[in-house]
């Protein structure tokens, strides 16, 4: 499946280097299996972002922008997760829990930093679908928050 994968990027990438469009629908996809109904986390961080910049989602991994815009330090300690709206309804993504890796784990306030996370070894190139992250944060005063982060797959 991994030389699957790796020669249809390779292609691509041929195809491209040649000047020559490429269909994205023909790049193979991986599969994921969805648990129960997500429900929406309860305590919200303000005055805190994660974001998704443009070009950042890409089948294989994120690359998202945590941005501390209030006046207290948050880090970035607790678990984030990966969850696929289906008909409306978002779903868990079973075994979704990501690992990111940052640039540094505490933010002072004013400042951001990146996260980045890589799936390809444990799903593939994800479905196409409207995905997000829910990503737990500690703001100092405020103890243990979530941040939301939706992005699409076309």
């Amino acid at each position: 499946m991994k030389r699957l994968l790796t020669l249809a990027v390779l292609l691509c990438l041929c195809l491209a280097a040649c000047g020559r469009e490429v269909d994205v629908a023909s790049v193979p996809r991986g599969k994921i299996t969805l648990g129960e109904e997500a429900e929406a986390p309860q305590n919200i961080a303000k005055g805190v972002s994660l974001v998704v910049p443009v070009g950042g989602a890409l089948s294989e991994k994120i690359l998202c922008n945590l941005i501390n815009e209030q006046n207290s330090e948050l880090t970035t300690e607790g678990k984030a997760f990966l969850q696929k709206k289906e008909n409306g309804i978002w779903y868990a993504v079973e075994d979704g829990e990501l690992d990111f890796t940052y640039w540094n784990d505490e933010l002072l306030p004013g400042t951001y930093t990146q996260l980045r996370a890589d799936w390809s070894e444990r799903w593939g190139a994800l479905p196409r679908g409207t995905y997000r992250i829910v990503k737990e944060i500690c703001v100092e005063g405020q103890g243990s928050c979530f941040l939301l982060a939706e992005f699409e797959l076309p």
